[in-house]
């Protein structure tokens, strides 16, 4: 941590400042540098024209022996001590002021690109070629020669994620190539208890070695451990509905009918007698009549045209041992 205020840095102090980008997070908060890096960027100039102010002092020019040493020790350079001693003794006999000292920073702009180290896509900033060009040929060439974008060697980030170069040419072959495509993700297919493939479309079981579709629907009551035993089928004439008669829990069962043909949940409805053997639906779609073939009955149900449910409105006694019934269409 570093008190606001002027004082007297440290060395320590000094990489402090110059390496502060932005404070830990807390409470959900990250203060620092608006502009992040190039903030700090900022500062570090602001610190180096500083420090050129203090070596230019006359009480500083017996120091730039030692300072000279220092910058060979942590600076890499292929400049020797004395080319550089040179350099310092030209700034100061040749009466640098700190006025025509000017920093400069590469015009840019934020870009994303797949890093091959990382394996995936990275923040990062790439020169703006025209404006970095301008400010060669303007603020940093000692030459008369105008540079052309060919002569600088200038990267940047191409529509399909490959890296370019003004040039023309990358060194690193493989960034020049468009990223790798994500392989997409095997998704575990979706099977049923009997471990039978799902069809992603009708959500019903698919036979493993034909691939057809296997329409399975319970047929019997929640709950019912006695024999199914059904008798007969019939198909609603508005076809949305499939009713079929079991004999062992004595009652209707009542299939939704989809429009591509697939059996929904079932409903069950008491047939009204015992062990209904068959049924009939009127042709109007009304009413269906259930015949129990053990207690010689027959029983008239309502049909609720919204759902297909059934509801017993009237019993016929004693109307013989029923196995089967129709409903006769005739004239008056």
């Amino acid at each position: 941590h570093q008190p606001a205020g002027y004082r007297l840095l440290s060395g320590d102090d000094a990489m402090q400042v110059l390496r502060y980008r932005h404070d830990n997070r807390k409470n959900g908060v990250t203060k620092g540098y608006p502009d992040g890096d190039l903030g700090r960027i900022k500062t570090q100039q602001a610190f180096l024209k500083a420090m050129v102010e203090q070596l230019l002092r006359p009480k500083n020019m017996t120091k730039v022996g030692p300072l000279i040493e220092a910058f060979n020790k942590n600076v890499e350079t292929d400049m020797s001590f004395q080319n550089i001693l040179w350099f310092g003794q030209q700034a100061v006999m040749g009466g640098l002021k700190t006025e025509n000292v000017n920093f400069v920073t590469m015009p840019n702009r934020a870009k994303y690109a797949y890093s091959r180290s990382v394996g995936n896509m990275q923040s990062y900033v790439v020169p703006n070629a025209k404006e970095l060009l301008d400010l060669v040929n303007n603020e940093l060439s000692p030459f008369t020669e105008v540079f052309t974008l060919r002569d600088l060697d200038i990267m940047s980030v191409n529509p399909d994620g490959s890296i370019g170069s003004s040039t023309g040419y990358v060194e690193d072959k493989k960034a020049a190539l468009p990223p790798p495509s994500p392989e997409p993700e095997e998704e575990e297919p979706l099977v049923d208890e009997n471990g039978n493939p799902i069809d992603p479309e009708t959500g019903l079981p698919i036979d493993p070695e034909t691939g057809e579709l296997l329409q399975i629907s319970p047929a019997l009551p929640e709950g019912w451990t006695g024999p199914g035993m059904g008798a007969a089928v019939r198909l609603h004439p508005g076809r949305r509905f499939l009713y079929a008669s079991l004999r062992g829990p004595h009652c209707i069962a009542v299939f939704p009918v989809r429009e591509d043909g697939i059996l929904g949940t079932p409903s069950f409805y008491p047939s009204g007698g015992r062990t209904p053997r068959d049924f009939c639906l009127t042709p109007d779609g009304r009413w269906l009549l259930a015949g129990g073939q053990d207690d010689n009955s027959i029983c008239v149900h309502r049909i609720d045209p919204s759902t297909g449910a059934l509801e017993q409105v009237w019993r016929v006694e004693d109307a013989g041992s029923v196995t089967a019934l129709a409903v006769w269409n005739g004239a008056h």
